[in-house]
Parts: structure tokens; sequence; C-alpha cells
């Protein structure tokens, strides 16, 4: 046989806000993951758990009065298995309570556009952000700054 095959992980994985005590391991998580910007411990953050262990992880940080979701981080073999796309869905909620950034790599755009991200023009990018990117891509980094605005609730039918 040619070609190598892909390893598939059949291992249940649990999506959840991250309670107060968890948050030293999203700190730690994003940090081993190499992340280009700290956490701190105030920011919020969801995990996805397979058999006691983090696999995944987003944050939803406040910066500079500006709302910036980090991540999502997904280890291997976990990645490409929908991990992401799930802990956006459970970040939901929070999402439609404010004005979201975040910055992607431009192949994840379709599964940050399923979660209301679209492309923020360059005028509309907070200053300290697109300084940020910027200065990301002088070192190599193919980045997007993207941003969720939250949508009204549907009108009831009268």
């Amino acid at each position: 046989m040619g070609g190598t095959a892909t390893r598939r992980v059949s291992a249940p994985v649990e999506y959840r806000k991250l309670e107060a005590a968890e948050h030293p391991a999203l700190i730690r998580f994003f940090r081993d993951a190499g992340f280009p910007v700290a956490l701190m411990e105030r920011d919020e953050g969801w995990g996805a758990w397979s058999h006691g262990t983090l696999v995944g992880c987003i944050a939803l940080c406040h910066e500079a009065r500006t709302w910036i979701l980090r991540g999502p981080e997904v280890r291997d073999p976990f990645r490409r298995r929908g991990v992401g796309a799930e802990l956006l869905k459970a970040a939901e909620p929070e999402f439609q309570r404010h004005t979201c950034y975040c910055v992607a790599y431009p192949y994840l755009l379709r599964m940050y556009r399923k979660s209301g991200f679209r492309p923020c023009p360059p005028a509309e990018q907070p200053r300290f952000l697109a300084s940020r990117v910027q200065r990301l891509r002088e070192t190599g980094w193919d980045l997007v700054v993207l941003r969720r605005v939250p949508q009204p609730p549907p009108e009831s039918p009268a």
C-alpha cells in the first residue's frame, strides 16, 4: 500500500466552560501551544476534554476595552475533527453579548464564518490589534483580523 494512513481518534470529547480553578491549565495550554499572546487569570475559557485531559481550548479576553477571542488551539490527534468548531459553539452565548475580534489563519475562515465572524476592514480594527497583527505578519505569520457583531434576536411572530 502506498501513502500514509490518517490516524482516527474515536475518544469522546466533552465541551464546557472552564471554572476559575482551571484557569492555570488554560494559560499553560496556550503557552505550550506557542500562542504568541499571554492569557490572564481574568480571561474566560472553554475547553475540550478527552478522558480527563484538556485537548483543546479557546479564551475570550478583555483587552484595551475590546473583546478578543483567542484560539481555538487543539492538540494532535484531535485536529480536523471539529473540536475547534464545537468550542466556538460552546462560547456562543458570550459572543452574543459582545462585539468580538479574533486573529485567525486564513484557512480557518470557513469555521469562523459558521460562528458569525467576518473579515474586519483595516480601518475598523482596534489600533492595538492591527499593530500586533502587523508585527506578527512581519515575522512570517499569515493572519487575518475577524469581527463578530452580536445579532439582534429574531422578531417573534405577532
